[in-house]
């Protein structure tokens, strides 16, 4: 997976200290933002499309040791934590945070996730099974079916979350609620 864009990172690890809040950048991520700060005459290009609310976002993806991230310059920001996407922003003016998504683990393997709004307001307690690994059974199906599947319950019924890994064990699409009785966020890599 390519790394994302350096303006959008320059504003981010720049301008949080100033707002209050502590940034906290390892040796390898400072070596990969000036990395991206010198190359000026072409930038990586955008390699994750973003779908939410009938709307496409373009961006990249970067790694870090608890996740990656899903970015662009425009201010688009999915956090992803290897198993559950814990947040989403959305570009636009000021801080346009759809969602947080906290979780606890529970001793089954399964977890309850809490949904809350940009002001810390519970939107909603849903109960999550275990992920289980899919495995094909049978001829294979003209649709693709996801690697990962969770299984979940709200007030309002049940969803699934989907992760699927190409064979080389990189992420290829995501599939993921986000925030309570909206529709689910899809995120899928451009080859």
């Amino acid at each position: 997976m390519k790394g994302c864009g350096g303006l959008f990172v320059f504003f981010l690890v720049g301008w949080l200290p100033l707002l209050g809040c502590s940034v906290s950048v390892q040796s390898t991520q400072v070596s990969f933002l000036k990395g991206m700060l010198e190359k000026k005459d072409r930038p990586p290009e955008k390699n994750w499309r973003v779908i939410w609310d009938n709307k496409e976002y373009l961006g990249f993806a970067v790694n870090f040791d608890g996740g990656t991230y899903f970015a662009n310059e425009d201010g688009l920001l999915v956090s992803f934590d290897g198993w559950q996407v814990v947040g989403l922003n959305l570009p636009g003016l000021g801080t346009n945070k759809v969602s947080d998504i906290s979780y606890q683990s529970q001793p089954d393997g399964g977890r309850v996730l809490t949904y809350s709004d940009r002001r810390g307001k519970t939107l909603s307690e849903d109960l999550c099974e275990s992920w289980i690994k899919k495995t094909e059974i049978g001829a294979p199906s003209p649709k693709r079916e996801p690697e990962w599947l969770q299984m979940c319950q709200s007030g309002d019924g049940f969803y699934h979350n989907e992760i699927e890994l190409n064979d080389s064990g990189q992420l290829v699409r995501l599939v993921f609620t986000v925030k309570p009785k909206a529709g689910q966020l899809r995120m899928e890599y451009i080859q």
